[in-house]
């Protein structure tokens, strides 16, 4: 009988893992329909230093890439592009991995917080089946990395109170990939951290000298390290702060520290804070998020209301309690590092992404919590009943949800994908040899990233040919490539030019030599010689 138990437990863990997998491998290239400019960084950087040592700017194996992007994605993609070579698989894999490996995560840290196999196995199955992480998984941006690795943190500084100091170092190298992963956990792996000694007071007390020692060693200096090593001009942080955008939009020989000025700023904060538990973020329309755009979607589905609303009120009821307590602070210190950056939050909602599967287990909390209620009163025939029509609304979501995201996304987000681009990148080293420039819309951010994927353009090549920086990320020109807006009036009349742009940007005329349409019918882009 416990063999069965057993054998039926772990098929059901089998099941929710491969439903899983499915659904984050699935059209992995297709879906979204094309690598978005950060993306084809990761990639093909990783490409250059497989090639040549250097990235895109030249440098030997640096520690930051880009316009101050964390390490960690670029060098661990680098083994995929060496096996698979440079293309969309290889270099979106790798995340994909890693959103994979999350949902057991969620089981083990559910379980050796909660102690119960039902709430494990429920919060990895709504994990399993999330909107959030389907897509966070399915694109190779660096933020899902950081939670997997603080999540792997979490799991073994909590174990390790059973086993020996091995679980705590892995847990605080953990913690230190999870740094050097995406700038926002260099905020969040701190406060993440002060957590758990406040969960576990009597092995902080225990181990404090070995703790202090690990979080010296593994975090703080590593952060420090960081802010002594990179510019403060050049660090991301400082283009996409609040005080820089708050600083800017005061008047000229204005001193900063007045009380007005002060109440605005920390206005702003949080502000952008609060707008992290927006309900038509979360649960009904992503179409205005940057990388997630989802129509008619939210990060969550909208039976989860229901869920975590009665999680929530578990958790006030059992506030006293160590376990609920440090979920809930895990929960309101995820916000913090994105409350102090700008575009909040439709620019990252990444950033935000910490949050995203405590609030899983809190709906798991809240679901099975009205299923027990529910069982204690009701007839059998109307549990059966209550399933179905719970099962229904379930799948209808998730339905709803798997066709806006396979069928309409592509379609409808085309143009921010750079689809068009990718179509057109690959027809135009044949013009090379005989035009004098070919210049191609910035419309589409980081275009010149497309040239260098797409346009399969060797790293070698890339720096040996002259080039122009782009201030924030790349270059503006590359050899006889341009990336700029295109101002039809002036540009139609330079000789023997390729031009590459929007219909808004150049409208129908007797140059066009190639067009990609949408459906056989709207234009997305127009190539046009002079």
């Amino acid at each position: 009988m416990l063999r069965k138990s057993i054998n039926k437990y772990h098929l059901y863990i089998f099941i929710t893992l491969g439903i899983g997998i499915l659904l984050r491998l699935y059209g992995l290239t297709q879906v979204p329909p094309a690598l978005h400019g950060d993306e084809l960084g990761t990639g093909y950087n990783a490409y250059s230093l497989i090639k040549t040592g250097v990235d895109e700017y030249g440098k030997s194996f640096p520690l930051t890439f880009r316009n101050d992007f964390s390490p960690l994605i670029f060098y661990a993609t680098l083994p995929y592009v060496w096996v698979l070579g440079l293309n969309e698989f290889s270099t979106r894999l790798p995340t994909a991995i890693v959103g994979i490996l999350l949902i057991p995560l969620v089981y083990f840290i559910t379980k050796v917080i909660f102690k119960e196999k039902k709430l494990a196995l429920l919060s990895m199955f709504f994990l399993a089946i999330s909107s959030w992480e389907i897509r966070f998984s399915r694109t190779a941006l660096e933020m899902i990395w950081a939670v997997v690795f603080q999540m792997i943190g979490i799991l073994f500084f909590i174990k390790s109170r059973s086993k020996n100091n091995s679980s705590l170092l892995i847990a605080f190298f953990s913690f230190f990939l999870s740094v050097i992963a995406y700038q926002s956990a260099k905020f969040t792996t701190p406060l993440l951290l002060i957590n758990l000694f406040l969960y576990d007071l009597k092995l902080f007390k225990k181990n404090w000298r070995l703790l202090t020692i690990y979080s010296v060693a593994f975090i703080i200096l590593p952060i420090i390290g960081y802010f002594l090593i990179r510019p403060f001009k050049e660090m991301r942080f400082v283009g996409i702060s609040v005080f820089t955008v708050w600083k800017n939009s005061l008047p000229p020989h204005t001193s900063f520290i007045t009380p007005i000025n002060i109440i605005n700023l920390f206005q702003t904060i949080i502000i952008n804070y609060l707008k992290h538990f927006d309900p038509t973020i979360l649960f009904f329309d992503n179409s205005r998020l940057r990388y997630f755009q989802v129509i008619g979607s939210g990060m969550f589905y909208p039976w989860q209301i229901v869920g975590l609303l009665v999680g929530t009120v578990v958790f006030i009821q059992k506030i006293s309690l160590k376990t609920y307590r440090f979920l809930l602070i895990w929960i309101f210190i995820s916000p913090i590092p994105a409350a102090f950056t700008t575009g909040v939050p439709f620019a990252n909602i990444g950033r935000n992404l910490l949050m995203f599967p405590a609030l899983e287990i809190v709906c798991a909390i809240g679901i099975l919590t009205l299923f027990r209620l529910l069982t204690s009163f009701l007839k059998p025939s109307l549990i059966f009943v209550s399933t179905l029509v719970l099962t229904f609304i379930v799948g209808t979501q998730m339905n709803n949800f798997l066709f806006n995201y396979f069928t309409e996304v592509p379609v409808k987000f085309a143009l921010f994908w750079g689809q068009p681009l990718k179509e057109t990148i690959p027809t135009l080293s044949k013009y090379e040899p005989s035009v004098n420039s070919i210049i191609i819309t910035d419309t589409v951010k980081q275009s010149y990233m497309y040239l260098l994927f797409y346009g399969l353009k060797e790293p070698q090549w890339l720096l040996k040919v002259p080039k122009i920086r782009n201030p924030v990320v790349g270059y503006s020109k590359i050899g006889l490539y341009e990336f700029r807006s295109i101002s039809w009036e002036k540009d139609q009349l330079l000789p023997n030019v390729l031009l590459i742009g929007t219909p808004q940007e150049i409208p129908d005329n007797d140059k066009i030599i190639y067009e990609v349409k949408q459906d056989n019918q709207q234009v997305l882009l127009r190539v046009v010689k002079t």
